[in-house]
């Protein structure tokens, strides 16, 4: 089936991110791909995450910001270009409805035109490999096109587009080319006909050249046959100086970068000594844009740079594998207006030069892949995320960041990530789980993770819940995946005493809640109910009067209302329910699909908010209520720039709450959701902070008893973060709209949130 996306409706769907996340993820595991600078304004960057989002950067890397997010979480967007006409080009890889090509334009700061291939009839699953746009016509286009039947077996196909994409030509099927694939495809800058294919290998084992087509690809000649290729430069003035290097290959072919000086018509090998390493393969050639005589060859463990336009080269040779130095650069961007800065996209970091590529440094970055994030019970000062494995704690009293646990970057693992339960009584304890050959370990740390002490092993199982009982907090209840429910008692854990708890049926528990105002009482969700004892387990009633669970539905979380001992809320697969009577009788008061976590506020009666998170037929979504749930509000999808994210958790102060999100790109970001009524400004009670005048026209003064001041920020109605101010006793909105704001005061004293209103 064709696919077909309406450009109007992606445009209605994306947006321009005006508000700023705040990114709380340490720097130490970051990673952006295509860091390019803006030839037009000094300092300017652009990158890609590992998932859906455009970033930029001001001040040459040292902040960055989400420019543009693709509305699907579950994409990735590759190979991004700039384009003369001042946009942006990049591959959307993720699902077989919106795959392409896309051009973002910066001046309207839209999707101003999209690439979407015809999908081959027997195509299980594709996706495009490479691309090129024709620099004078954004209309004109050759795509490449990799895809997958449903055996498995691999095809490749590049069409052609001279008008947007609407009509295509197919002008290159591997299977008619000895099954030959592309590695690369090109316009020529000067000539929308022109076209070129480096080409890689075919399924037994036959090597393509490079192939020239002067006719919009319905005739082709190949030069330098049997030799695959990958990279194609171009020289940024005279198009007829092209520069190509050899691919991944077997041991047959010496590696090589060739030079033409007549289009690609004929070819001579340059003169470099390359060492020998296990691919052997040239990556990505590029010119300096102020100093043409400079360019840069990134191969597999070195770069090769010319000063003298390509007559001598001197090579950099790195360790093989070593992602602390360099491995496998894949992109390149010069500073237009600094000749010895450049970027260079590695395999596992981005990195940075300020002597023209012969030196390089690690990008500090917060852009990673977390999967758990937690606070510290009573406290929004200790954060714990998870990252390669391993677990980050952050004391933003201090300012501290302590890592534990992580895997090397560039250890490949096919065990389950290790999973992470911060404790909600203890103050510092962590529990892990990991599940690896060696067997699966329950683990404890009471040092914010800095070291474990094993309180179960066994084989093959899963964690699902984990819940301490309040009065013994040195004895927690465990739900396994297989082995079922028990009770452990680490209190000496050189001694772990280990006992089964009967269930009252079969099934697996998703939740375990301990009354913290009746000792022996505790629920359990199984299956599709919800069960209370009120002996620890000996006997146990069902309390699903009211819930409205499918077979598949599940109780993944509940939470007592600390206002009203007798008030619960459950979040479920299919929504939330609530309960005035401890569980006689519950009512629906959300429907929804996968709301993983809810939470009351300990502050002001009535807040509530509660997290859906990501699935296959969820968004990650931030829901709250200011009525006791009789209402729900939705943080729109923009506030949180569409992200992936599995785990979050709040902190709530009187008239808001701050929730972390662990992204799968860009690490734990941070929002504050007002849940105040927006007429009535806040005059705080605090002895620690006063803030007035309040409302006000412009200058807002901070007045501290015995606090110091250590950063203020500025936050929208919406959690979105719009400015820093340098610490002082007062600060200017002269450059905000009127309306209502939060300003988040980090002091010696501990974190204040005031709600302030601009006239």
């Amino acid at each position: 089936m064709k696919k077909i996306i309406s450009l109007l409706m992606l445009m209605a769907l994306t947006f321009k991110s005006y508000g700023q996340i705040h990114f709380k993820g340490a720097d130490e595991y970051g990673r952006l791909y295509n860091i390019t600078f803006d030839p037009t304004t000094e300092n300017k960057l652009y990158a890609l995450t590992i998932g859906n989002h455009l970033m930029t950067s001001n001040d040459k890397g040292q902040s960055w910001e989400v420019l543009y997010t693709f509305p699907n979480s579950i994409v990735m967007l590759k190979n991004l270009k700039y384009r003369a006409d001042h946009s942006l080009s990049f591959i959307v890889d993720g699902t077989e409805d919106v795959d392409g090509v896309y051009i973002y334009d910066l001046i309207s700061e839209s999707i101003q035109q999209q690439f979407i291939a015809p999908t081959p009839s027997n195509s299980y699953r594709d996706w495009i490999s490479s691309y090129s746009i024709y620099e004078a016509d954004p209309n004109i286009a050759l795509v490449h096109q990799s895809f997958m039947d449903q055996s498995f077996n691999a095809f490749a196909k590049v069409y052609y587009t001279s008008d947007g994409g609407g009509t295509w030509q197919e002008v290159y099927y591997n299977i008619n080319y000895d099954g030959i694939h592309p590695n690369n495809v090109a316009i020529a800058p000067n000539q929308a006909n022109k076209l070129y294919i480096a080409r890689g290998v075919g399924p037994n084992s036959p090597k393509g050249g490079l192939f020239i087509s002067d006719d919009s690809g319905t005739n082709w000649s190949e030069k330098m046959a049997d030799i695959t290729f990958n990279p194609i430069t171009f020289h940024p003035i005279d198009p007829n100086i092209m520069y190509m290097g050899t691919a991944i290959d077997d041991e047959s072919q010496s590696e090589a970068l060739y030079k033409s000086i007549d289009a690609g018509e004929t070819w001579v090998e340059i003169n470099i000594d390359w060492t020998t390493a296990t691919l052997d393969c040239i990556n990505y050639i590029l010119f300096n844009p102020t100093n043409l005589n400079n360019i840069l060859v990134l191969e597999e463990n070195e770069i090769s740079i010319s000063q003298d336009a390509g007559n001598t080269w001197t090579n950099y040779v790195y360790p093989e594998n070593d992602p602390e130095t360099y491995t496998y650069g894949f992109y390149g961007s010069f500073n237009p207006f600094d000749s010895n800065e450049v970027f260079i996209t590695a395999d596992y970091y981005p990195m940075f030069s300020e002597d023209g590529g012969e030196s390089l440094n690690i990008v500090p970055l917060p852009f990673h892949r977390n999967t758990t994030v937690g606070l510290a019970p009573q406290t929004d000062a200790h954060l714990y995320y998870s990252v390669q494995d391993g677990i980050v704690h952050r004391d933003f009293n201090t300012n501290q960041t302590s890592s534990y646990y992580i895997t090397p970057i560039d250890v490949f693992s096919i065990s389950n990530p290790t999973r992470y339960f911060v404790d909600p009584i203890t103050f510092g304890r962590i529990y892990s789980f990991s599940d690896t050959f060696m067997g699966a370990f329950l683990e404890v740390s009471n040092d914010h993770g800095a070291s474990r002490e094993l309180i179960y092993q066994t084989f093959f199982d899963d964690v699902k819940a984990i819940s301490p009982i309040p009065s013994t907090p040195d004895v927690i209840w465990v739900s396994m995946r297989d082995a079922g429910l028990f009770s452990f008692d680490f209190s000496d854990i050189n001694q772990v005493v280990e006992t089964p708890i009967q269930t009252p049926e079969n099934g697996m528990i998703s939740e375990i809640f301990f009354n913290p105002s009746q000792t022996n009482e505790v629920w359990i969700a199984i299956n599709n109910k919800i069960y209370k004892s009120n002996d620890e387990g000996a006997v146990w009633e069902v309390i699903d009067n009211g819930l409205t669970l499918g077979s598949n539905d599940a109780v993944l979380d509940i939470v007592q209302n600390p206002n009203d001992t007798e008030q619960y809320i459950a979040a479920c697969s299919n929504g939330i329910y609530k309960t005035a009577d401890a569980g006689e009788s519950w009512e629906k008061i959300y429907t929804g699909s996968n709301i993983q976590k809810v939470a009351y506020s300990p502050i002001t009666p009535g807040h509530l908010v509660a997290s859906i998170y990501s699935s296959d037929i969820t968004e990650a979504q931030i829901i709250y209520s200011t009525n006791n749930g009789e209402e729900w509000h939705s943080v729109p999808l923009e506030n949180i720039v569409h992200s992936l994210s599995f785990s979050m958790d709040y902190f709530f102060y009187e008239d808001s709450v701050s929730v972390y999100l662990a992204t799968n790109d860009l690490g734990v970001i941070n929002v504050i959701v007002d849940l105040s009524v927006m007429d009535t400004p806040e005059i705080s009670p605090d002895s620690n902070i006063t803030v007035y005048p309040n409302p006000t026209a412009d200058i807002v003064y901070l007045k501290t008893n015995n606090a110091t001041i250590q950063s203020i920020e500025l936050f929208d109605s919406l959690g979105r973060r719009i400015m820093e101010f340098p610490v002082g006793d007062r600060i200017s909105l002269t450059t905000t709209a009127p309306g209502a704001y939060f300003l988040k005061l980090a002091t010696s004293q501990g974190i204040y949130i005031k709600r302030i209103i601009k006239e």
